[in-house]
C-alpha cells in the first residue's frame, strides 16, 4: 500500500496552531508535501512516469501546467509554485520567520491543491523526456 500523502495535511493541521517556530516551518513543509505526493501519486496512477533526471518537484508541477488540462491545470500549477516558494522559505530561510498566518495559509492552500488534485482527471497524453528536456533546458540560465 501507498503511502497516504494527504497524513501529512492532517499532521499539518495538528500543528499549525502552535506558537513555535519549528513547529510552523514544519507545518508548512508538510502541507506542501502532502499537496506534492499526492500530485506525483495521481500522475504516477495515470501512468505518467517522471524521468530518471528530471526534477521531480518541476517536473510534477509543470505536467499540471499542460495545456490539456485547461485552466484547472494552470491554477493548480500556479497555486502549487506559491505553495513551494513557502516551503523552500520555511526549509532554508532561517533569517526571515515563519508566521502562523503564513502556516494556517499553506494548510488551506494544499488542502485546495489536494481538492484541485483530486477533481481532474490527469490521463492526458504522456509528455516525451525531449519535451521535457527542452522545457528544462530553455529554463536554465
Amino acid at each position: 500500500m501507498s503511502f497516504l500523502w494527504d497524513d501529512y495535511l492532517v499532521f499539518a493541521r495538528s500543528i499549525q496552531g502552535q506558537t513555535d517556530e519549528a513547529a510552523l516551518r514544519t507545518c508548512v513543509s508538510r502541507a506542501y508535501y502532502a499537496a506534492f505526493g499526492m500530485a506525483a501519486q495521481r500522475l504516477n496512477f495515470n501512468g505518467v512516469v517522471i524521468p530518471p533526471k528530471a526534477n521531480k518537484h518541476v517536473y510534477v508541477w509543470w505536467y499540471y501546467n499542460d495545456e490539456n488540462l485547461l485552466n484547472s491545470g494552470r491554477k493548480i500549477s500556479a497555486a502549487a509554485n506559491d505553495l513551494k516558494r513557502k516551503r523552500v522559505h520555511a526549509d532554508y530561510h532561517d533569517q526571515r520567520p515563519i508566521t502562523s498566518s503564513t502556516a494556517q495559509q499553506a494548510v488551506v492552500e494544499a488542502s485546495r491543491l489536494i481538492d484541485s488534485i483530486l477533481a481532474i482527471n490527469t490521463g492526458v497524453a504522456q509528455r516525451t523526456e525531449q519535451e521535457w528536456e527542452s522545457y528544462f533546458n530553455s529554463t536554465r540560465p
